[in-house]
């Protein structure tokens, strides 16, 4: 069994574009309705405004930003006293307008004009920008004051205190503004005098108490004397490390000789003119001369006489006694250095200890140099400042000026009919389409096939248009048969009554032939023969509909039987003006050998038979469920000389008679009548025959009232078929083409043709 699965948003309020635009077409009366009542209602409004309550604007423009110099403010912030003076601070639109809308700014206005200031505020606007259009840039540095109301000199009197009273209070502004910055710069001058006064009283009582003019030079001296003072120390030490060299060197007399002389040497400095060391005892070098002078004499004498010759003892005594003197002038040219090097260490340690504090007097002198410097730079910026801004009084007292003065518009600005047009279009639509589809969810019925397929996961195999008297077969066919002298002698509205009758004629049958068409693709696939067509409450259409589906499968030469299994309320005969006195309702006396005397034929259908539902029977369920009936079922299976058999059974809500034929045939056709049904019910329906096991092939669609619902229309394109039954009457033709037609009608027709192109 199929298995059927019904749409979760069924009973919501989910719609797509196509689905509201449906919608709005099913519903499109009320839709109408509403929006062009409230298109009336809404223009009437607006008019009577128009006319006894008209809004007038009146305006005035005021230039508040000096449009020269729009640079100005890349100059700024170098001078920090001389904006604060000259109040150059940017311009603050959003600001300002508020500021204008304050109360003590309009109190003057609405106490001449008797006005409250609550009624004031809300009819005045500030905008920024004026009337200035299509330019890139904005008109920041201008104001645009409105003013509204129902009084155009009442207006004009608001508009003209209102520009006094801004002008005044610019005026004002700027006289304050000047005023205070001459005052700021008047007070900054003797701060700024006393703060330079007060530097070079502590720079001179700092070089008094310190002595030195200048700190700084004084250190630099300070450093060159440490700087000699160490030299002279290394002098010294080196001297100091030769003298002791020499020591050793004179110990041994032999190894004593002039050469010595070298290593005793003074270095230059300013010690070498000294009277002390080895240059006090060894003056030019003269010991050392006569010594080296003994030694070579001795080395002569030595050659001559003997050793203990009495020249050779003189000599060495000679030379023994003035070595002795040369190593005593060592001793205390030794004792002398280190003497001098004291001295130069004690003299350094009171020269570091005498200018210790000199880094600290430094560091405040210079401080003091910088602060004193910086201040007088303010004061020459103050001076500056002082003349700049006397000269910006001359030049820059830029106060608001009114450009555009107050005037009143002639015509009323409220309301604006056109833009009120327009909003009432959007308002109109939106209540007609609320309206409209509160209504359609109201009704709670299927409106369209796609709309079944969509909520019932069911295929519709068939969709069966509006056509009035359906059932009155010989009056449809009684217009087929009006001769051309009656046709010409009609008149137009007689002409247009048939052609419509005719076109839905025609179109109800070719649907059920797209219908017969469907059915035989799919038994192509499913292999059925048995069916029953049921729907859900009475009156939807489905034994019309089993009659009419015979009839058309008739017509394309399907071999058909027809069954009238609503045993409840049968109307298969009546239809069809048949007998009724045997039928179904006979079946459980009847064996296999009978069943077929119960088959009925009809004059010209020649391949559709009928079994009709015989008389009435008090409880039809014992008929369904009687074993006799299921094997009736089986002969009409063996039965090769039908293509289709088809079952108009009773309804499917409510009665078990269905179930139980559901149940049995192959399948079941599901008559759902479009505008009618509640889509409970027929979801009730439809579980009921799922639950008896019931095979449901799909749905047959029937419009209740005649409805060309947004995309089902059954005027295809541009073929025309209204003159189809009237067997291409020229006549007829030539003569409803040529009535002359309304040029709404007109207008209409090529709308249509047009829609349909696209």
């Amino acid at each position: 069994m199929d298995k059927i699965e019904f749409n979760d948003n069924e009973d919501g309020f989910g719609f797509n574009f196509v689905e509201i635009i449906r919608i709005l077409d099913r519903q499109k009366k009320i839709f109408y309705l509403l929006a062009i009542i409230t298109l009336s209602s809404g223009l009437i409004y607006s008019l009577f405004e128009r006319v006894n309550n008209p809004i007038y604007k009146g305006y005035f423009s005021m230039l508040v930003e000096d449009p020269f110099k729009k640079n100005e403010g890349n100059n700024r912030g170098n001078n920090f006293i001389e904006d604060i003076a000259s109040y150059n601070t940017k311009n603050d639109i959003p600001t300002i307008i508020e500021v204008l809308k304050s109360k003590p700014l309009l109190i003057s206005a609405s106490r001449a004009n008797k006005l409250s200031y609550k009624d004031l505020i809300n009819s005045l606007v500030i905008t920024k920008g004026g009337n200035i259009k299509n330019i890139r840039e904005e008109a920041k540095g201008i104001l645009e004051i409105s003013y509204f109301g129902k009084d155009k000199s009442l207006i004009l009197s608001v508009l003209n205190n209102l520009s006094k009273d801004y002008i005044s209070y610019s005026l004002k502004q700027k006289k304050d503004r000047i005023k205070e910055g001459l005052e700021f710069l008047n007070s900054q001058n003797p701060d700024l005098q006393k703060n330079i006064n007060e530097i070079q009283r502590k720079l001179k009582n700092l070089r008094t108490n310190s002595s030195p003019a200048n700190p700084q030079k004084q250190a630099d001296l300070f450093n060159e004397l440490i700087l000699e003072l160490d030299n002279d120390k290394k002098n010294l030490e080196i001297q100091l490390e030769s003298y002791l060299n020499f020591k050793e060197k004179i110990k041994n007399e032999k190894n004593y000789d002039v050469s010595f002389k070298d290593s005793i040497l003074i270095p230059e400095s300013k010690f070498s003119s000294d009277e002390s060391g080895l240059a006090s005892y060894f003056s030019g070098q003269a010991i050392l001369i006569e010594l080296d002078a003994l030694k070579k004499k001795l080395a002569s004498s030595r050659t001559i006489f003997k050793p203990d010759s009495q020249k050779i003892i003189s000599l060495e005594k000679r030379i023994n006694a003035v070595s002795k003197i040369a190593k005593q002038s060592q001793l205390n040219a030794v004792n002398d250095i280190k003497i001098k090097i004291d001295e130069l260490n004690k003299k350094q340690k009171k020269v570091l200890t005498q200018n210790k504090k000199l880094p600290d007097f430094i560091n405040e002198f210079n401080k003091l140099n910088q602060d004193l410097e910086l201040a007088e730079e303010n004061y020459i910026s103050f001076t500056k400042t002082k003349e700049k801004f006397r000269l910006g009084i001359a030049q820059n007292n830029f106060p608001w000026q009114i450009i555009n003065p107050p005037s009143v518009e002639e015509k009323p600005v409220k309301p604006d009919l056109n833009k009120r047009f327009i909003q009432l279009l959007f308002l109109s639509f939106f209540v007609g389409a609320i309206a409209a589809i509160f209504k359609d969810r109201i009704e709670n019925f299927y409106h369209s096939p796609n709309e079944i397929k969509e909520k019932l996961n069911l295929n519709v195999y068939g969709s069966i248009p509006y056509l009035e008297n359906i059932e009155n077969e010989d009056f449809y066919s009684s217009i087929n048969k009006i001769s051309s002298d009656s046709i010409a002698n009609m008149n137009k509205r007689d002409l247009l009554k048939i052609s419509k009758i005719n076109k839905s004629f025609y179109f109800h049958r070719e649907s059920y032939r797209y219908l017969v068409n469907n059915l035989e693709l799919i038994k192509e696939r499913k292999n059925f023969k048995i069916i029953n067509i049921t729907s859900t409450i009475q009156g939807e259409g489905k034994t019309q509909t089993s009659i009419d589906l015979a009839k058309t499968l008739n017509s394309l030469n399907k071999r058909v039987m027809l069954i009238d299994g609503d045993l409840r309320k049968p109307k298969i005969h009546l239809r069809l003006g048949l007998k009724n006195k045997i039928g179904l309702s006979k079946i459980n006396e009847l064996d296999e050998s009978s069943f077929s005397s119960i088959i009925q034929k009809i004059e010209d259908y020649e391949n559709l038979d009928i079994i009709t539902s015989g008389q009435k029977f008090e409880d039809p369920y014992k008929i369904f469920n009687s074993h006799n009936f299921e094997k009736f079922l089986k002969w009409l299976e063996t039965l090769e000389e039908y293509d289709y058999i088809i079952f108009d059974s009773p309804l499917a809500l409510f009665l078990a008679d269905t179930n139980l034929l559901s149940n049995k045939v192959d399948f079941t056709l599901l008559v759902i009548s479009l505008f009618k049904v509640e889509r409970n019910l027929i979801n009730a329906a439809i579980n009921n025959i799922r639950l008896s096991n019931g095979n449901i092939l799909g749905v047959i669609s029937i419009n209740s009232k005649e409805n060309k619902s947004f995309g089902f229309s059954y005027e295809y394109g541009s073929y025309r078929y209204g003159y189809e039954y009237l067997n291409e009457n020229k006549i007829y033709k030539n003569k409803l083409e040529s009535s002359k037609i309304s040029i709404f009608a007109f207008l209409y027709k090529k709308f249509k043709k047009w829609f349909n192109k696209n």
